[in-house]
């Protein structure tokens, strides 16, 4: 998987060094990551698609307009943390984390997702900790999110 500063997304059969598919996000890309079970692989650009994923095939799943700089994958890779975010790897928003600035320019998961650690443009540190658990007040239709949580405390 690659993204490149001219906005396209790839990736690549490093045995071969062959394409395997490109995707133009209409705007510099910041990074790619593939899922830990490596069915979905997201992109972060600038451009037009601010938060991409696809398929292994290259199919985009879902997209999400908001410039993207910064990732981390939580609850062993079923969600991905993005900038105040928190995504299921099918696109449904499961929480937003208010307490944290839009700008972040750094993010650090811990393995069990109980420490989250952020920095903001104006340099300013965050620390989240706390469990994530599943939210009573609210259902979810997809299955990963099921488990995410939505209590974490500053």
């Amino acid at each position: 998987m690659t993204a490149s500063k001219n906005g396209k997304v790839c990736l690549v059969d490093a045995g071969k060094m062959e394409t395997l598919w490109c995707f133009d996000a209409r705007g510099g890309c910041y990074w790619s990551e593939v899922a830990p079970d490596n069915e979905v692989v997201l992109s972060g650009s600038g451009g037009a698609y601010g938060i991409v994923a696809f398929n292994r095939e290259g199919k985009t799943l879902w997209f999400d307009s908001p410039v993207s700089l910064v990732r981390a994958f939580l609850m062993s890779g079923k969600c991905i943390f993005v900038d105040n975010k928190v995504y299921s790897l099918t696109g449904e928003l499961v929480y937003e984390i208010k307490e944290l600035s839009r700008n972040v320019d750094f993010v650090y998961a811990a393995n069990n997702s109980s420490r989250i650690i952020a920095v903001d443009s104006d340099g300013t540190l965050y620390i989240l900790e706390g469990a994530f658990k599943r939210r009573a007040d609210h259902t979810y239709n997809d299955t990963y999110a099921e488990t995410v949580a939505s209590s974490l405390r500053t």
